[in-house]
């Protein structure tokens, strides 16, 4: 299974709400902030602070392929430890004037920590179930905010 949602919305504006960051909060799970670090914010390259309530994620731009693709890497830290590396491949699909799918391919790259390996091996299922949630939560928002 892999995270998928089609969303009521014209590609572009799909692609719009989803890159600002401003709109976290509306739909991602426990987001408190973000801070811009280094590069030209949304290109590749880009890197961002993002502070949820747990972890504290660095997102980097690995691509981007607009309007088809983005690619995004992300470090988990807690503290100053690195927890565990992933990187999400998201697809823009133009399905019609006023209709797109979106899905995600996740990754995991590193898990540092034998405990937190057993976690990540047990809560693969929920992950994507976790991810599906936070792409049903977007629609929610996009389909209600956009004109």
């Amino acid at each position: 299974m892999k995270p998928t949602i089609q969303i009521n919305l014209p590609i572009n504006n799909v692609i719009e709400l989803f890159m600002d960051k401003n709109n976290f909060k509306e739909w991602k799970k426990d987001f408190i902030s973000y801070e811009h670090i280094s590069g030209i914010p949304g290109e590749a390259g880009a890197v961002t602070k993002l502070v949820y309530k747990r972890p504290t994620m660095f997102e980097t731009i690995v691509s981007k392929k607009l309007p088809g693709e983005i690619v995004e890497m992300y470090e988990h830290k807690q503290g100053e430890k690195t927890t565990m590396v992933h990187k999400s491949t998201y697809h823009f699909k133009f399905l019609s004037e006023k209709s797109t799918l979106l899905e995600v391919d996740m990754e995991i790259i590193k898990v540092n920590g034998f405990m937190l390996k057993l976690i990540m091996t047990l809560m693969f299922g929920p992950g994507k179930k976790y991810a599906q949630e936070q792409l049903n939560k977007f629609k929610v928002f996009a389909e209600n905010t956009a004109p």
